[in-house]
């Protein structure tokens, strides 16, 4: 998984820079074409359990967006790029909020059930497990 992940950050790291420093067109349609497929195979990653996240939905909605809402950098103004950059730095930055190892995520899984285990001493009627509540919901 870190695979997908790095080729994600590595490759808009790179189209950040062309857009910055305002490299040809040619140049920064083959970088985002490259994020593009670097996105695509995250998804497809994702599709076969090999990356979690914390938001269900949130895969779908970032794949579509670099699939269909990059501006062609070729016709865009300074302005359309400007917060197209905007919005791949937040991408990257949901993107390291939200994306987990799946190993990662089996790990928390396991760490939540073994403290959900009953309170000693509660009895179990009470519905009193850790991490299902409080003593201030008393």
């Amino acid at each position: 998984m870190p695979g997908e992940i790095d080729a994600i950050r590595e490759s808009c790291y790179y189209l950040m820079a062309l857009i910055e420093n305002s490299a040809d067109c040619e140049e920064i349609g083959r970088a985002q074409l490259a994020f593009r497929r670097a996105v695509d195979q995250a998804m497809k990653a994702y599709k076969r359990g090999e990356i979690a996240v914390d938001i269900r939905t949130m895969p779908t909605v970032m794949h579509d967006f670099v699939m269909n809402d990059m501006p062609d950098p070729c016709s865009a103004d300074r302005e359309t790029l400007a917060r197209f950059l905007t919005k791949i730095r937040l991408f990257l930055n949901t993107m390291d909020l939200l994306v987990r190892p799946s190993d990662v995520a089996e790990s928390e899984a396991r760490a939540v059930a073994k403290s959900s285990q009953w309170l000693p001493g509660l009895p179990k009627e009470e519905g009193w497990r850790l991490g299902e509540g409080s003593l201030a919901s008393v």
